[in-house]
């Protein structure tokens, strides 16, 4: 980088992979609620 600093990657544990699978799931069923309602007006 500009400032010679080294990057830093971070890796999700496997307790994080999980918790972002459970996370996303409900985002995907409260944006199928949110278009059904949407549709009926």
């Amino acid at each position: 980088s500009e400032n010679n600093r080294r990057a830093k990657f971070y890796e999700l544990t496997r307790t994080g992979r999980h918790q972002l699978e459970s996370e996303t799931d409900a985002w995907r069923r409260l944006t199928v609620a949110v278009r059904l309602v949407l549709e009926m007006r």
